[in-house]
């Protein structure tokens, strides 16, 4: 079998209905996110190396738990990057929206647990911030493109 469950149920075919993510935001999002999973495969292949840029205190073990946690956005913006349809990225992106609301409220719970006053908490917490930001405005044009292409009949 070549590929999972849902390959059979999904042609890859753009509907007419679906919009379309503009090429350059899907570069756009391939590199933005691509910087968290780079800095998850240095923290998880050098641990001693990178534990110092960490914005709280990490052993090398949790180095690489962490890094593996923070790979999914990484993997998942690839994901987007290369498929066109609103349709395939618009529910995990909604899941990646409340899973960094979440980071970013934990973040200000334990905000005291941070190596302050580090350019690295800051980079951390502005990082998160602008990126759910960005999937927040992204999904209100793209759901606005969605409804403007149902009423004019396209």
């Amino acid at each position: 079998m070549s590929g999972g469950r849902n390959r059979g149920q999904d042609d890859n075919q753009v509907a007419s209905s679906d919009p379309l993510l503009p090429k350059a935001v899907r570069v756009g999002i391939g590199v933005i996110f691509a910087v968290p999973l780079l800095v998850c495969v240095a923290l998880f292949a050098v641990p001693e190396k990178t534990l110092g840029l960490w914005p709280w205190s990490l052993s090398p073990l949790t180095a690489r738990v962490v890094a593996a946690m923070f790979s999914l956005p990484g993997v998942v913006g690839l994901g987007i990057a290369m498929d066109p349809r609103w349709s395939s990225a618009k529910i995990i992106l909604q899941a990646q929206a409340f899973s960094i609301a979440l980071i970013l409220i934990a973040a200000a719970r334990a905000w005291a647990d941070f190596s302050q006053p580090g350019l690295a908490a800051w980079l951390f917490v502005g990082g998160l911030g602008s990126m759910l930001m960005g999937i927040l405005v992204l999904h209100a044009i793209m759901d606005s493109r969605g409804f403007l292409l149902k009423t004019s009949g396209a």
